[in-house]
């Protein structure tokens, strides 16, 4: 099964995750909602530079082969979508080798 999340497309809140993520990230639902998506799935202290790749991608689907800061390898697929009139970054994670 793939990691999806979904956050605020301005501030990188996290409003949504599945179990994958929560497992992905060794964090709790209540620990992910509401963090910023940076900080709690990608381990950094500000706003990824992929983001204004993601921003630029409109409503095409962006794609980009990463290493997780965990170690493993993965593909991320990051959809901008609206919902409720708030954008949103609906990200997947494939894990392609777990070390």
């Amino acid at each position: 099964m793939d990691a999806v999340f979904g956050c605020d497309a301005s501030t990188g809140e996290s409003l949504c995750c599945n179990e994958r993520t929560m497992a992905l990230v060794n964090k709790t639902r209540n620990e992910l909602l509401g963090s910023r998506c940076f900080i709690s799935v990608w381990g950094r202290g500000n706003k990824c530079k992929r983001c204004i790749l993601i921003d630029a991608s409109g409503n095409k689907e962006y794609e980009e082969s990463i290493t997780l800061p965990n170690g493993p390898k993965a593909t991320l697929n990051v959809k901008n979508i609206v919902v409720a009139g708030r954008k949103i970054k609906l990200h997947r994670i494939r894990v392609t080798d777990n070390n």
